[in-house]
């Protein structure tokens, strides 16, 4: 299968380490984007949240200035960060609240209003969930930058056993098409 060239042989221990290392970590994003796939749905089966109101099609949505408000009553001396807009869940306004408006969004707590009444609705810990925990082993493995780049870095590696696969299978597969194109071609007999 693989002739006894020296490049070929080094394709050959490119392709079989590199695919070995990254194919652990492929793994692993394959089992933890799943779960992420279905997040909504497991957040809803495992976790108890507030519904929104239920109201006809049309109806207006709410001051966000006083949605936010609403929030913020819940959490004085505080401050808004942002605003999220679930496309999941129309009907309820994600508001991320920390300490000053320079602190670190990372360490922010979320305040959950209904969108078309302004009300407060709950403020859901979402870091203790499984399927936060699952993201995280999935962007960064809870390791944070360095975690993100050595997943960057399996990437290239994955890329690395991609091509030299192609380099390494090249010759067998052209053989392999030659020999299907030929019986292809050849005449049928007749008895």
């Amino acid at each position: 299968m693989i002739s006894g060239t020296r490049p070929l042989r080094r394709w050959h221990w490119v392709h079989k380490w590199s695919s070995i290392i990254c194919t652990v970590f492929m793994l692993m994003l394959c089992i933890t984007g799943l779960p992420l796939i279905f997040h909504h749905e497991i957040d809803h089966l495992l976790h108890e949240e507030v519904d929104p109101s239920v109201v006809p099609p049309g109806t207006p949505k709410a001051n966000l200035d006083q949605a936010v408000a609403n929030a913020m009553a819940k959490f004085p001396g505080q401050v808004p960060h942002f605003l999220i807009f679930d496309r999941d869940e129309p009907n309820a306004l994600l508001i991320s609240i920390g300490p000053t408006i320079k602190s670190s969004p990372v360490d922010n707590r979320f305040a959950r209003v209904d969108t078309h009444t302004g009300a407060f609705l709950d403020s859901p810990d979402v870091t203790g969930r499984f399927t936060y925990i699952m993201l995280k082993l999935h962007t960064d493995m809870f390791a944070g930058l360095p975690g993100k780049l050595f997943l960057g870095l399996m990437g290239i590696l994955f890329c690395v056993a991609v091509i030299s696969g192609i380099v390494v299978y090249a010759e067998a597969a052209l053989r392999c098409l030659s020999q299907g194109s030929a019986a292809h071609r050849a005449p049928a007999r007749r008895a």
